[in-house]
């Protein structure tokens, strides 16, 4: 199912106003959502408190529930989830993600956050890379410390680079 082209419209416009954020990990969290992303729209601050408001009803959850029901998660952390978990959200993220890989900063962000979750998962991610051989994953996973290093418009610049080839 495709987002109607006026919802992202309106969305856009909306967006445009400097006082106000889309926010897809709210929406996702709340259960609003599973694919296509919807968005909440909310001031900064509104989405702050809500974002904080979510991660502390979620801290009495196991680490994997508390990231798959967090505001964080998106197609190209599910994929590495979906590699290096062993949880019961294990197949859920694989459906969701579909081998995905990030594509700018945001969504290396929220791959970012989740290996900040379960660091020991850091040295695990050639695996990501051999379970989708034939997508990005490869090439990313490569220049993964690059990449980490590296300021928002640098990763976005690199990631654009690798899907460009």
């Amino acid at each position: 199912m495709d987002v109607p082209d006026e919802f992202v419209r309106v969305c856009s416009l909306l967006a445009g106003d400097d006082d106000l954020l889309l926010v897809p990990g709210i929406a996702r969290s709340i259960g609003q959502t599973y694919r296509p992303c919807v968005w909440a729209i909310a001031t900064k601050e509104n989405a702050n408190a809500w974002i904080a408001e979510i991660e502390r009803a979620l801290q009495h959850l196991s680490r994997d529930a508390r990231w798959w029901r967090g505001t964080s998660v998106g197609a190209a952390s599910a994929a590495i989830f979906s590699v290096l978990s062993r949880s019961e959200f294990t197949g859920t993220a694989g459906h969701y993600s579909r081998g995905e890989t990030p594509r700018d900063a945001g969504d290396f962000g929220r791959c970012r956050n989740l290996l900040s979750l379960f660091p020991e998962w850091r040295t695990d991610l050639a695996r990501v890379a051999e379970a989708f051989p034939s997508s990005k994953w490869p090439a990313i996973i490569a220049r993964w410390d690059e990449l980490d290093a590296l300021p928002p418009d640098g990763i976005s610049r690199i990631l654009t680079e690798i899907h460009s080839i």
